[in-house]
């Protein structure tokens, strides 16, 4: 018997459920390994180009496009953690109703 759940108005299957936790899991990951990297280059890049005129005159200029690049990124891994932990615990919930509908000898 296929058993579904719905969430958000669409509907998974249990099978689909758990993929779709392990791909928000995924996705999750590489955003912030991408935003620790983002972080150490920036702290790379501002070393190579110093405190100089130029190297403050480049900053002052990009400042907050990188400010909303790194925010984005913070942004993004908030929401995929939040799907996370919303995935995760209709899972379990998928199991615990199909556990307690299990007729057992």
């Amino acid at each position: 018997m296929l058993r579904i759940m719905e969430i958000d108005g669409y509907v998974y299957s249990q099978s689909q459920l758990r993929a779709l936790v392990d791909g928000v899991q995924h996705v999750e990951r590489g955003v912030s390994d991408v935003g620790s990297q983002y972080k150490t280059t920036m702290g790379d890049i501002r070393v190579a180009i110093g405190s100089d005129e130029y190297g403050e005159a480049y900053w002052k200029s990009r400042s907050e496009r990188l400010a909303a690049i790194d925010a984005g990124l913070a942004l993004l891994k908030q929401a995929l953690g939040d799907q996370e932990v919303r995935l995760t615990t209709a899972n379990a919930g998928y199991r615990a109703g199909e556990d307690a509908s299990t007729v057992r000898s």
